[in-house]
């Protein structure tokens, strides 16, 4: 509820919208949204201070992290766990975090 609460109020005349949270994504369209592959929105990154390390090295762990989990997911899928986790170190010997999931109406081709 409160997420959808979240959503009218950041984005009060927007035909299409998505939200994550800890444990819930809400999404609402003026389109179907079943079995369309979405591409975007890709990540989203926010916080509150500015980023001063390697960035191109963080990019590439968290999209070897990312893609690596990708192809989990689409083989647990199959096996309706639908999502995989993972961590990876990244520059500066930082952890990643990384969750995907997978929804039964795309196919594993898309």
């Amino acid at each position: 509820a409160m997420a959808g609460k979240r959503l009218v109020t950041l984005c009060p005349v927007q035909k299409e919208a998505i939200i994550w949270y800890d444990k819930c994504m809400v999404r609402w369209s003026n389109r179907t949204i079943f079995n369309r592959l979405e591409i975007f929105p890709q990540a989203s990154i926010s916080g509150t201070r500015n980023f001063t390390g390697d960035r191109d090295g963080w990019e590439k762990s968290l999209r070897d992290l990312l893609e690596g989990l990708r192809n989990k997911a689409s083989v647990t899928g199959r096996r309706k766990k639908n999502f995989v986790v993972g961590e990876t170190s990244g520059p500066s010997f930082q952890t990643l975090y990384g969750l995907v999931q997978c929804t039964p109406d795309i196919t594993e081709e898309d």
